[in-house]
């Protein structure tokens, strides 16, 4: 489970609601939850917008709101998640109710007994696991039955872990192909996002209607994408290449950043805060923010910075499943990457990928490659590396690009 964001930490909602603005968040629930502690700084934080619909929250926020106030409005959807396919708003909520009966692979299968063991030896048998994980995948207005057909019936979540095996790869031995199973996966996710595309309509339209004022910054983004088998595993959650990392970012801030540019460098949703605070020309102090405004680089007055990110998983190593973490550091020209045994700091391995001749980054290269053209690039890695290496009190290795730390 995803601990909720520490009481201490400040955030955007917090910081713009100090200086005066009225802050109000519409969330589809589940991660993005009071629970979560992401209401912090939010006046109004309601978590059903996918149940509600977006013209029910913006007329809400509409007639509460003070024209005169500056504000910042969070609007968030489930939508392009999972479960992919056709979808009802009504089972997107966290805790929706069962609007039709579990699909049927998974009810026959944990209606058929409470013994873990023949559950086990059911998802054995040939295709049974490869149909649940289309039904679980798949079926969005089943899901919510299936979910609290499990909680009554699989508390070992025995159906969980043999789903998490299947996408990690293990449909790569499926009886019924690779490439099968891909298009499968890509063909839900594409119908599923029929729904997207009305949802964001509508929002646009009724925030159109709202009046807003003319220079209402507005920014459409992601948290995640979704992999489809371009290295071997289905869905997101775990790995950080391009097809999970990489995800939209518009923005529309009529007088601060010129129409149509668009920001080629390195850059992450870790500038999103830092960029709103000088385009709304709210006072910050940049050594309290992580990431950079995004102000100078869409202007072309700055290139792009070096990304940290960040991701825990569980990975076969030297034939034991271990709990590992990989941080990873990107430049417009390098990816590297460091795992290491989140229990115990030991390295698993750390490789450098050149993103300019592998995009896909399947071809490791050697560390020496990294090379030194690239100052904060090689800072940042050796930074990286010595804090995760600090932290188990394990020596500090020798700087990839010949920096002083």
């Amino acid at each position: 489970a995803m601990p909720p964001l520490p009481g201490g930490v400040l955030t955007l909602a917090e910081r713009l609601r100090r200086v005066g603005y009225a802050t109000a968040a519409y969330t589809g629930g589940g991660w993005l939850s009071a629970g979560q502690g992401l209401a912090q700084g939010f006046d109004t934080f309601v978590s059903s917008f996918d149940t509600l619909g977006p013209e029910a929250c913006v007329k809400a926020w509409s007639e509460a709101r003070s024209v005169e106030a500056p504000f910042l409005l969070l609007l968030h959807t489930y939508a392009p998640h999972d479960p992919y396919g056709n979808k009802d708003p009504r089972a997107m909520a966290s805790a929706a109710p069962a609007l039709v009966p579990a699909s049927p692979t998974i009810a026959r299968v944990f209606h058929a007994s409470e013994d873990e063991r023949d559950v086990e030896r059911a998802l054995a048998e040939p295709g049974v696991l490869r149909e649940c994980a289309f039904e679980w995948y798949f079926d969005g207005p089943a899901r919510p039955a299936a979910s609290l057909l499990l909680a009554r019936t699989d508390p070992s979540k025995t159906l969980a872990h043999a789903l998490r095996r299947f996408v990690d790869g293990g449909y790569l031995a499926d009886e019924q192909g690779r490439a099968a199973i891909e298009a499968r996966f890509r063909s839900a996710y594409e119908q599923g996002l029929v729904l997207t595309d009305a949802i964001l309509a509508r929002t646009f339209a009724v925030l159109e209607a709202a009046r807003l004022p003319g220079d209402t910054i507005v920014i459409v983004t992601s948290d995640h994408g979704e992999a489809f088998g371009e290295h071997g595993y289905l869905t997101h959650e775990r790995w950080m290449h391009d097809e999970i990392a990489r995800v939209p970012l518009l923005i529309r801030a009529p007088g601060r950043m010129p129409v149509g540019a668009e920001v080629r460098g390195t850059c992450g949703p870790v500038d999103l805060t830092p960029t709103l605070l000088e385009v709304a020309q709210v006072p910050s102090f940049a050594d309290e923010i992580d990431g950079r405004s995004l102000v100078a680089l869409a202007n072309g007055r700055a290139g792009g910075h070096p990304v940290v990110a960040t991701v825990d998983r569980h990975e076969a190593v030297a034939g034991a499943r271990r709990h590992v973490r990989e941080l990873r550091v990107e430049s417009d020209r390098w990816t590297w990457s460091y795992v290491f045994d989140i229990e115990t700091g030991a390295l698993v391995r750390e490789q450098v990928f050149d993103r300019v001749a592998d995009p896909r980054r399947l071809d490791p290269r050697a560390l020496s490659e990294l090379g030194t053209d690239d100052p904060e690039l090689c800072r940042v890695v050796t930074s990286t590396r010595d804090g995760s290496r600090r932290r188990f009190g394990l020596p500090l290795t020798a700087p990839l690009c010949g920096t002083s730390r």
